[in-house]
């Protein structure tokens, strides 16, 4: 197992975990606004409680969304700020990966998972994956989809092995919900879960450097253009 430092905080919990001596030491923070304040102490907890120090460390993952805009950036900022001084590389994780991750270790029963998460103004930031292995196979890459068209667009992927996750689910109808063999509307993107991609993601070297790492927007969260998907390398 490679040793990564993950960081979450893109949802309402804030999460940290971290992966050494092929142990995982991991914590969660549900506070409202709190995550700016309680990231670096945990992480100070979480190498303390392992005996581990930065040096031995090969990577720092952070969720690059879609999600939160202001969570998106605390995690993104404390994730380079961390990597620089450490002079480690960076993973990113996709939000919807990792609730879908999470999700699967949760149900070993369940074969896909349809997840959603409010994007606000009546949108979801919707995905579909597949278990493929230890891997997750992308079956509808990330998009925004209106409250009011999700069981047109997400309709087909329901069923008896699927699961429909995440805060968004709340917004959808109990009929609908009916259709999927596992529902979830409290479940986040996770820090434990996010170190699981990581690893892979790590030994396919898909490790970059501190000044390549962006986020995914796909809204503009400061004009709220919705014209077109874009990354955003302006941080």
């Amino acid at each position: 197992m490679s040793s990564i430092l993950a960081i979450e905080a893109s949802a309402e919990a804030c999460s940290v975990a971290l992966a050494c001596g092929g142990q995982v030491y991991s914590r969660s923070v549900s506070r409202a606004k709190s995550h700016s304040q309680v990231i670096l102490p945990i992480v100070d907890e979480l190498f303390t409680e392992a005996d581990f120090i930065p040096a031995n460390l090969d990577a720092i993952a952070y969720d690059c969304g879609p999600g939160a805009f202001t969570g998106l950036r605390i995690g993104l900022s404390f994730s380079q700020g961390l990597a620089l001084g450490w002079n480690k590389p960076l993973l990113a994780i996709g939000s919807l990966h990792s609730l879908a991750q999470a999700t699967f270790s949760l149900r070993p029963e369940i074969s896909s998972v349809v997840t959603l998460l409010d994007a606000r103004m009546g949108e979801f930031y919707a995905a579909v994956f597949e278990r493929n292995g230890s891997d997750l196979l992308v079956l509808k890459q990330p998009f925004l989809c209106a409250y009011a068209q999700v069981e047109e667009q997400m309709g087909t992927f329901a069923g008896m092995h699927t699961a429909l996750v995440g805060l968004g689910v709340r917004e959808t109808s109990a009929a609908w919900q009916t259709q999927f063999a596992y529902v979830d509307e409290c479940l986040n993107p996770d820090a434990v879960a996010m170190l699981e991609l990581a690893q892979s993601a790590w030994q396919r070297a898909e490790a970059i450097p501190v000044e390549q790492a962006e986020l995914l927007y796909l809204r503009n969260s400061v004009t709220w253009d919705k014209h077109k998907p874009r990354r955003n390398r302006d941080l």
